[in-house]
């Protein structure tokens, strides 16, 4: 008979472990008798998730490799990002060249006033697509205004010499590349390097 650590509470009789009756005095109980714990027992301890504990090691595992990939990454998107803005600069300045060419065929060969990019921004206009027309005059990335040459203001083209290396608008500020675009008289843009932009004089 396997020993018990309980006794019987009105005999003291040792009990059997899952007894519903005490053999000695035939006490009767509610529950059966419990069996004794194995030495060193105890309960067992709650077990992680191991779904859990995986996520939370890849977690803190993943954070340097997360900060590598943005300092790989970053200065790509930047450069990415700077690519796109001058080419819709440029993109810009020829819209505005052409739209001055325009004006020009309906002002006696006179190009736009210039003396202001407001007067300039009233002239061609109605030139430009309807759609971007207000986007067009300013540089992409720092939200400034084009810089015009005022000597070409209202100058008639047919006065103008050498036309394709007179400066008619540039950019204000350079991007990553150290350069500006240039629209000339002509109508063509080119990017220049920042110490070479200086407005020609006609």
């Amino acid at each position: 008979m396997q020993s018990s650590a309980f006794t019987c509470t009105q005999c003291q009789a040792p009990l059997t472990p899952g007894a519903m009756q005490c053999a000695n005095c035939g006490l009767t109980f509610s529950t059966p008798v419990p069996y004794p714990a194995s030495p060193g027992y105890a309960a067992p301890a709650a077990k992680k998730s191991p779904v859990a504990l995986i996520a939370i090691i890849g977690a803190v595992g993943c954070l340097p490799m997360i900060a590598i990939i943005a300092a790989i990454l970053f200065p790509v998107f930047a450069k990415a990002r700077d690519k796109a803005r001058i080419v819709s600069s440029q993109s810009n300045l020829k819209q505005l060249g052409l739209a001055s060419m325009q004006f020009a065929q309906d002002h006696d060969e006179k190009l736009p006033p210039m003396d202001s990019m407001e007067h300039f921004k009233a002239a061609v206009t109605q030139y430009l697509p309807k759609d971007e027309k207000y986007d067009l005059f300013t540089q992409p990335g720092f939200n400034t205004p084009y810089m015009l040459n005022a000597k070409l203001s209202n100058k008639s083209i047919g006065d103008l010499n050498n036309m394709e290396g007179m400066v008619m608008m540039q950019e204000t500020k350079p991007y990553s590349d150290k350069q500006l675009a240039t629209l000339y008289a002509d109508g063509h843009v080119r990017r220049v390097p920042v110490d070479n932009t200086a407005t020609d004089n006609q």
